[in-house]
């Protein structure tokens, strides 16, 4: 099996409106406590980032840009 790991990323500013604006609670930490919840996930995430073999920062990219992106990437011309 061929396979690719994909790594999606945002500032953290970025991911703190993001769950803002969706009202919905980080997994690992309260609302009071967002920007340190962030920061332990990418701390657990560090390895599988590194094991990636395309990085994508979303921070400045809309859902239909994130997609064109990975259909660019990907779809079998």
């Amino acid at each position: 099996i061929n396979y690719q790991i994909i790594f999606l990323e945002a500032s953290d500013e970025v991911l703190i409106r993001r769950f803002k604006e969706s009202r919905r609670r980080h997994p690992l930490g309260s609302s009071s406590r967002l920007l340190e919840a962030i920061q332990e996930e990418r701390r657990i995430l560090q390895e599988l980032r590194g094991k990636a073999h395309f990085l994508i920062d979303t921070s400045n990219l809309s859902p239909r840009e994130l997609k064109e992106k990975l259909d660019l990437r990907y779809s079998e011309n």
